[in-house]
């Protein structure tokens, strides 16, 4: 992967989707891509497609991180019936350049209070499960090589993941 100081090292890019309720209680991983490069764009459409195949749920509503959007995926999403919660940013809000309708009421919409409180219940779901597969799982760096052989690592640490936030009502 192209690293920040313009060298390339060997090293993964993990996005995972998550679901659950902001205000506690269990988190699902539901999604898992690897891939090389070293930017998080053009990685929404592919993650919902993916859970959508895994779990049967139609997703009108995803949040995801700023550095995820581009104007394209943006517009792909909108065009599709999905409302992308994330913060605007912010070079399209500072930006001179003519924007396409869609961007600017999306823009709008993300401004609001009820949009902006939305989004920081993404914290509460994808931030914790990456803590915890970075802290108790110690996977902040992987011990394997390769994008399939990563892929699995992650796909393993979600299921035990899932087992360990869900396992106490599996048992009973």
């Amino acid at each position: 992967m192209k690293v920040s100081n313009g060298g390339f090292e060997p090293a993964y890019n993990v996005q995972l989707a998550a679901m659950g309720s902001p205000m506690g209680g269990p988190v699902t991983v539901i999604g898992v891509q690897v891939t090389s490069l070293g930017s998080d764009k053009h990685s929404i459409l592919p993650m919902c497609e993916q859970v959508e195949r895994r779990t049967g749920l139609e997703l009108s509503e995803v949040l995801v991180d700023g550095e995820h959007l581009t104007h394209e995926e943006l517009l792909a999403a909108i065009a599709q019936g999905r409302t992308v919660i994330a913060p605007i940013p912010e070079r399209w809000d500072k930006s001179e350049a003519p924007q396409a309708p869609a961007i600017r009421r999306w823009i709008s919409e993300m401004k609001t209070e009820p949009m902006r409180r939305t989004y920081r219940a993404r914290k509460a779901l994808i931030e914790r499960v990456n803590a915890i597969l970075k802290d108790r799982f110690a996977l902040r760096q992987v011990p394997v090589r390769g994008l399939h052989k990563v892929l699995c690592v992650f796909l393993l640490a979600a299921v035990v993941l899932n087992l360990m936030q869900h396992g106490q009502s599996l048992l009973t």
